[in-house]
């Protein structure tokens, strides 16, 4: 008999993120759909760009010459850490692969690695021999030599490949983040990990894989040109005003055309509707992964509740994908509760206690209540959190 079963082996078990931003200790067991809702401010965010960091090997270093740039907020690395306390690392550990972002006082250099807990054990120990604070250029260019048996050549990898591991990742930069010194830190595809945020770039022709490359989709038309079911999909959005979507294969780029009496009218793709725009990128995001973890901030923002009810189905039946999501909707968390079981389900009440970022997920029985009496969680989230 056929094994019909997903791949799900990319799949995250548990999370720990420790001293990054306004997290001190976290730890979260996982499911299949992982929701963190909360007040604002209370560091829902930093809890996705903790797992972020694990997908910044898709970071253009080479063109932004930024550590990290798009996946991070912030103006110096310094702000990453804990209380800006840089004598203290800031790490986030998976069961698959971890990161970890140091400071050596000597060199008044930041040190970046992705990897596993071995990986980051012997690049640790490479950049310490060399006693950092003393290099010259040269000596930077011996530590590359070492390291360099174990950093993988981008363009020997399968880019249609998830997998954890050959993803091994060294870089540093000066204090403000603002350029890579010296450093094997490159773009990666095959990062199982994808964080994801549309910020309505036009600059979507970018040609390569066939699923949608974080974080802002610079492939989208790939994407949709290669995919017969998102093409059918977003052609079913626009019907209903008597529109279709066109793609012009020479520009690689989208527009939208109406025809009356003959004349051909052709309107900026970036004229549409921002739902349109939106609902387009995180469908992509969704329906070109398989055996992915997709980290979403908000995806229902700027969008008409039905198209955000209908991408929470589209997370419910993406059974070959892993979600953390943060969200402000009750279409999308009511969505989700009536629909996945507890084994698949995590909901997390996130809040801010003793200046630190924590989390409390609901019990089984919590996220019934929930849907049985219809209670609107986020008017009574307090209720929820310990010591209510």
């Amino acid at each position: 008999m056929e094994n019909t079963a997903p791949n799900t082996n990319n799949f995250l078990n548990w999370v720990e993120i420790k001293n990054f931003k306004s997290i001190k200790d976290l730890r979260l067991d996982c499911k299949r759909v992982n929701v963190f809702i909360g007040k604002p401010n209370v560091g829902k965010s930093n809890i996705l760009e903790g797992l972020g960091l694990l997908g910044a090997s898709y970071s253009d270093v080479q063109k932004s010459k930024r550590l990290f740039k798009d996946f991070v907020r912030f103006t110096s690395l310094s702000n990453l850490f804990y209380d800006d306390d840089i004598n203290i690392n800031a790490s986030i550990k998976t069961d698959k692969i971890s990161s970890e972002l140091a400071y050596d006082s000597a060199s008044h250099l930041y040190y970046f690695f992705i990897g596993n807990e071995e990986w980051i054990k012997y690049a640790n120990q490479a950049v310490n021999n060399y006693r950092l604070g003393l290099m010259k250029e040269e000596d930077f260019e011996r530590l590359l030599t070492v390291l360099s048996d174990l950093l993988i050549n981008p363009q020997n990898s399968n880019p249609e490949e998830n997998c954890y591991e050959n993803i091994k990742v060294f870089g540093f930069g000066g204090s403000k983040g603002q350029k890579l010194e010296y450093g094997s830190y490159f773009r990666l595809a095959g990062n199982p990990i994808k964080r994801y945020e549309f910020n309505g770039t036009n600059n979507i022709g970018e040609i390569g894989q066939n699923y949608l490359l974080p974080p802002y989709g610079n492939n989208l038309f790939n994407v949709i040109d290669h995919n017969e079911e998102i093409r059918k999909d977003l052609a079913e959005v626009f019907r209903p005003n008597g529109l279709n979507l066109v793609l012009s294969k020479k520009d690689r780029k989208f527009s939208v055309q109406k025809q009356i009496d003959g004349y051909v009218y052709d309107y900026p793709y970036s004229n549409i509707a921002d739902t349109f725009q939106r609902y387009a990128f995180y469908l992509a995001a969704i329906e070109s992964n398989a055996n992915s973890v997709i980290v979403l901030e908000e995806p229902e923002v700027h969008s008409f509740p039905p198209y955000t009810q209908e991408l929470t189905y589209r997370m419910i039946y993406s059974e070959e994908n892993q979600f953390f999501v943060t969200t402000h909707s009750p279409y999308l968390l009511q969505t989700l509760i009536e629909n996945l079981t507890d084994d698949q389900l995590n909901v997390f009440v996130t809040y801010y206690e003793n200046y630190e970022t924590k989390v409390r997920a609901l019990t089984s029985n919590e996220l019934r209540e929930v849907m049985d009496f219809g209670i609107d969680i986020f008017y009574n989230l307090e209720k929820y959190q310990p010591n209510a």
